[in-house]
């Protein structure tokens, strides 16, 4: 390949973006599977995550009007020791063997579509059982998933089944169904195991069901978090678990929480045999503000009015984006001492944006609020993935361009999300993205400002981290004789592309 045909192709490649893990909806074909895989691999991701289905309890007369379940609903009464409760589980996929367990489990067909109809017993229940309905496809989208991951060496975290609703707390799992939602979740992993373990794509598993993190994380979650992850442990040896808490700081909120508390409620889901954290930002619900503490007193993004208000970020927010990512890495890090097997923290950054307080109206944001939610979450996670790639990377929602476009038709954008003050040489420890051949605009407050290349780390620089930091991440030198009073503002620029809002750091900056 000649020199000039290889630019000319790294010119028109996407950039890589910081974030590398997306939610992805399933997928009917290997073509689609194949196109959107490639799509995110060219952006720099190589994770995909997945929702699992709820289990939704039905009445009789709600299965036989089902399109797709009801042409096979059994009558109740016909069902030897009678029936509890119905229930529904609807996938795309195709199920082997180990769903059936039992002599009355049955496989049925009806062209592409598949249902298994399950007699799960009810424990002390004098021989009752529950019916579960699982609907799913001959062309399995997990399978195509797997496929489509394993030559880009990605991986993917399948949704396990996630937990029945209370009938009278929505917000809460049914703990009376525990017993059944063990059972189901038993079959899927041994599916999964019998016919996915080999894959080296499959990484672990997404639980769906989400609790606030805070000391007041929901008690029927953490339980249920606890039992049906004792079920990874014992189907899926050696497989992840990833969960996503959200954090609510809203200021006059029932739900509203603290710094303090998040860190005392990641403690808590560290209990719960997890592998993985990753918190939402909660910026794209407006449960938190992007913003850094110098800006309490300006008005909030106007896209955060629906969730509260025309106000300032101090008036509607106890804490911004940072503050909680650093006590999330607080709480981790006290786990991983106590651990026998590492707890990795990623950051969840969501990618939309709220319409209305009250309601589910949400719409797509843009690449510089995302850059800003990427620099807020500083040096604290792992990784950062987003919720969720459809459709708030692929719907154009009334833009020129969807989210995904712009990313792949922009230039490498530098963006600069952590410093460190060294004295021996005077100067900055600079974490980002992107920073070869980059200037730094710097604007001290109080002071003058200035303009300043990066370079590589001197001889006896160094600024240690002490856990894993994203893969792109890079760690460069800014020349700056700095006081440490007041504040820096620091502005990333390369060519004709510049961050979009600067980095600021304090003589109290640790990250």
């Amino acid at each position: 390949m000649t020199a000039w045909l290889l630019t000319t192709l790294l010119a028109l490649a996407p950039a890589p973006y910081p974030v590398s893990g997306y939610w992805l909806f399933g997928r009917p074909t290997a073509a689609e599977w194949e196109a959107a895989v490639a799509r995110i691999t060219a952006l720099g991701a190589d994770t995909v995550l997945q929702f699992g289905p709820r289990l939704v309890r039905r009445t009789p007369d709600e299965l036989r009007a089902h399109a797709v379940f009801g042409r096979w609903a059994l009558d109740p009464a016909t069902v030897a020791g009678g029936v509890r409760r119905i229930y529904t589980y609807e996938s795309h996929e195709a199920f082997g063997p180990a769903l059936l367990t039992g002599p009355a489990d049955q496989r049925l067909e009806d062209g592409e579509r598949l249902v298994w109809r399950l007699q799960v017993p009810v424990p002390a229940g004098a021989g009752q059982v529950d019916l579960v309905y699982v609907a799913g496809r001959r062309q399995d989208s997990v399978t195509l998933l797997l496929q489509a991951l394993g030559p880009r060496r990605g991986q993917a975290y399948l949704g396990m089944p996630c937990a029945p609703v209370d009938p009278q707390y929505p917000w809460d799992p049914d703990h009376t169904a525990l017993p059944l939602l063990e059972d189901f979740t038993r079959r899927v992993l041994r599916d999964w195991a019998q016919r996915h373990a080999a894959q080296a794509a499959f990484a672990g598993v997404y639980q769906s069901l989400e609790t606030p993190a805070s000391e007041r994380c929901l008690p029927r979650v953490l339980e249920t978090y606890r039992r049906q992850h004792a079920v990874v442990r014992e189907v899926l040896p050696g497989k992840a678990v990833v969960i996503s808490p959200y954090w609510d700081v809203r200021r006059g909120r029932p739900t509203g929480t603290t710094v303090a508390a998040v860190q005392t409620g990641i403690a808590l889901l560290a209990t719960c045999d997890v592998d993985v954290i990753a918190p939402q930002d909660s910026r794209g619900t407006g449960k938190v503000g992007l913003h850094w503490p110098h800006e309490a007193a300006q008005p909030v993004d106007p896209r955060l009015h629906p969730a509260v208000g025309a106000v300032t970020y101090g008036a509607a927010y106890q804490a911004n984006t940072r503050e909680l990512y650093r006590a999330a890495r607080a709480a981790v890090d006290a786990a991983n001492a106590q651990r026998g097997r590492p707890l990795a923290l990623w950051a969840n950054l969501e990618a939309f944006e709220p319409a209305r307080q009250d309601g589910p109206e949400i719409g797509r944001t843009t690449r510089e609020r995302l850059d800003r939610a990427v620099v807020l979450a500083g040096l604290a996670p792992d990784k950062l993935i987003s919720f969720m790639w459809d459709p708030w990377f692929t719907a154009r929602a009334g833009a020129p361009q969807s989210l995904a476009e712009e990313l792949e038709a922009s230039a490498p954008r530098p963006l600069l999300v952590a410093a460190r003050r060294t004295l021996q040489p005077a100067g900055l420890v600079v974490w980002g993205y992107q920073l070869d051949d980059t200037t730094v605009t710097l604007q001290a407050v109080p002071g003058a400002p200035a303009t300043v290349a990066l370079q590589d780390l001197p001889p006896g620089v160094d600024a240690p981290v002490a856990h894993p930091l994203p893969a792109r991440l890079q760690t460069r030198w800014l020349p700056y004789a700095w006081d440490g009073g007041g504040r820096l503002e620091l502005l990333a620029r390369r060519g004709g592309e510049s961050s979009a809002h600067p980095l600021v750091v304090d003589a109290a900056s640790t990250d």
